[in-house]
């Protein structure tokens, strides 16, 4: 799995390359507004392992940069925006081998 990000320049019908997306990962939700590109979760691994991991892209300065993450770990989002704010709607929260063996050792020690 790569970090790529590519651009499409709709009037020249070509793609362009960007500053690499800060996490590799697949299934972000996505949404813009104005000259932000705001990225929300998605999976580590294919399908599997999700996290909360938050971006914005400035478009003005052609970089990205960390806000706030997500509650939970979600991957496979929808986003929308609605009157100026961003709506997160569902996801998924699969659980990877990783965590399942932290669940056991929490679990485990709450007995």
């Amino acid at each position: 799995m790569e970090s790529g990000h590519q651009f499409i320049d709709s009037k020249a019908g070509q793609w362009e390359l960007k500053a690499p997306f800060p996490i590799a990962c697949n299934h972000v939700a996505g949404v813009s507004t104005g000259t932000k590109l705001y990225t929300f979760g998605g999976f580590l691994e294919q399908n599997r392992c999700p996290h909360s991991k938050c971006f914005v892209y400035h478009t003005a300065t052609a970089q990205w940069a960390p806000i706030a993450g997500l509650a939970r770990p979600r991957g496979a989002i929808s986003a929308g925006v609605l009157d100026g704010k961003v709506h997160l709607l569902g996801g998924r929260r699969p659980i990877c081998r990783a965590l399942i063996a932290f669940h056991c050792r929490i679990e485990s020690s709450r007995h």
